[in-house]
């Protein structure tokens, strides 16, 4: 027990602390230009406002787009603060969603819940900023943690789970068994709290909450039978391809471990910790890009459903493993210790997180690269024609994300006089017309030297 509480102290910290580097890291490094990021900051540029990409997922898009936005209804013309506000929105938002869902719970068992849920959704979903299911899933963890914690829920608590139930309404598809799941625990919530006379304001927000929740769940269920772009939901229900992917082997692997550990015998329990731990070594070692951009979508689709598992595994457990009148904080523990089990949820958190600062680490000298030629070019050139192609070709296989580069090259630049083009071989969506630019308002913003 009293190892227990030593690895407990000195790994919580460190684990929110890490949370949070990702979430800097990720903002100061513009981690939102990458792929399509660039793309939604170009039309929001262009129009000085809110870009309503998807109208089912809108309320997540106004959520994310709301700092820069904010900035350009200031008078913010810098292109450089508008591109981190623009990267924290999409990056800094869902990640202090699951830094607050972690810190909540950093006293409770249920610490180990959250860092896990967070490694698979968020940091298995690849560099891909974009993506209303980052929120999403954040927010879902946000609400949980909030109607699971044994705390009389204050002013702060109660107000950030009625605004995410609200943003859940119309924020992703994955929220069509998710949101079931939230309604059931604010139930029990409020089950837990009805007989409090001095609760009212709690028990108002979560009943509010409750419906929002159901209310998230048919929006999701009418956008999956009415989607935007049916090759999209093609593309997230290709699970077959995961058969051929390493990254999510080792997920689903880890996974099993870190649920069956605490239940199997004390002599095989040490000998999977022991595997594990030179399995994530393995990993750590050799993990590339995450996932390739023709797989993001099913990813989205996966991490979304083994969410759901993690979630509807703690709810059985809170039905049928303590009295029902217990306290919902107390009643949402689990029924054994977590001595193994966390262990391998700092592993699953460590094999996922290691990856993803190195990533950051390598883009920031991308993009720092990729600036230099879009702001040197006085013309526009294909960027399959310049050093960025020839000499980082390392660099531009992880991060050249084909419809980003116009967009990329015109908001570095802040005018329309030249940049990087498309490489001449892409022939597909948005293959981007230099032409197109002569109006364009863009070149009301202006780039500032950092």
């Amino acid at each position: 027990m009293l190892q227990k509480i030593r690895f407990t102290a000195i790994v919580k910290p460190l684990v929110v602390g890490i949370i949070l580097i990702i979430a800097v890291s990720g903002v100061y490094i513009s981690r939102g230009l990458y792929a399509d990021g660039s793309f939604f900051l170009f039309n929001i540029l262009s129009g000085q406002g809110y870009w309503n990409f998807d109208h089912a997922r809108s309320f997540a898009q106004i959520a994310t787009q709301t700092p820069v936005v904010l900035a350009i209804k200031s008078g913010e013309v810098n292109v450089n603060h508008l591109v981190y506000l623009h990267s924290f929105g999409l990056i800094g938002i869902p990640i202090l969603a699951w830094f607050f869902s972690c810190l909540i719970h950093i006293k409770s068992d249920l610490f180990w819940f959250f860092s896990t849920a967070f490694s698979i959704t968020y940091l298995t979903s690849g560099f891909f900023s974009i993506g209303e299911y980052n929120l999403a899933y954040a927010l879902t963890a946000y609400c949980l943690a909030i109607l699971l914690t044994d705390k009389k829920l204050n002013f702060f608590y109660l107000l950030g789970l009625v605004l995410s139930s609200l943003i859940l309404v119309k924020s992703y598809e994955s929220m069509v068994f998710l949101g079931p799941l939230l309604f059931l625990f604010a139930l029990r919530r409020y089950q837990a709290t009805v007989s409090n006379l001095n609760r009212t304001n709690e028990k108002i927000v979560i009943l509010t909450s409750s419906f929002l929740f159901l209310l998230s769940s048919s929006f999701a269920a009418l956008s999956i039978v009415y989607p935007r772009d049916p090759s999209n939901l093609a593309a997230a229900s290709n699970f077959s391809s995961l058969t051929t992917s390493s990254h999510f082997i080792f997920t689903f692997i880890f996974l099993l471990i870190y649920l069956l550990i605490d239940w199997l015998d004390k002599k095989i329990r040490t000998i999977a910790l022991i595997c594990a731990t030179l399995i994530s070594l393995i990993y750590i070692q050799n993990a590339g890009l995450w996932n390739p951009p023709s797989m993001h979508y099913m990813f989205r689709t996966i991490s979304g459903l083994v969410f759901f598992l993690l979630i509807l595994i703690l709810y059985l457990q809170t039905v049928f493993h303590r009295n029902s009148n217990t306290a919902v904080g107390e009643c949402s523990r689990w029924p054994k210790s977590f001595q193994y089990s966390s262990v391998i949820a700092f592993l699953i958190f460590l094999s996922f997180s290691i990856p993803s600062i190195v990533h950051d680490y390598k883009f920031f000298f991308w993009i720092k690269e990729y600036r230099v030629v879009a702001t040197s070019l006085p013309a526009w050139v294909p960027i399959d024609e310049t050093k960025l192609y020839s000499d980082r070709k390392e660099l531009y296989d992880l991060f050249a994300w084909s419809w980003s580069n116009p967009s990329l090259s015109l908001i570095l630049r802040g005018d329309e006089s030249g940049g990087l083009l498309n490489s001449r071989l892409y022939k597909g969506w948005q293959p981007f017309d230099p032409e197109q630019l002569q109006d364009n308002p863009l070149q009301s913003f202006h780039e500032t030297k950092q």
